[in-house]
């Protein structure tokens, strides 16, 4: 059973192997564990197995949360 725990372990495997459709689904796990405290993490992961749906979505959630974080201290200045 593919959990948000084995989901790395697994497309290390499927990678490794060569099983594109298992290597896909478990990038789309993946996908759904994305956050702002692991997405730097995921985002190197990605790269490192080519995974690239899962990577540009990192870049996304870096992007916005940048984004926000200037935006929140130009709103906070005097």
């Amino acid at each position: 059973l593919l959990t948000g725990a084995n989901a790395q372990e697994v497309l290390r495997l499927a990678d490794l192997y060569q099983i594109p459709r298992l290597k896909a689904i478990c990038e789309n796990q993946l996908l759904v564990m994305v956050d702002i405290q692991n997405v730097c993490d995921l985002f190197s992961f990605a790269d490192q197995y080519s995974c690239e749906v899962l990577k540009q979505f990192c870049l996304q959630i870096i992007h916005r949360s940048c984004l926000c974080s200037h935006l929140s201290a130009f709103l906070l200045s005097p």
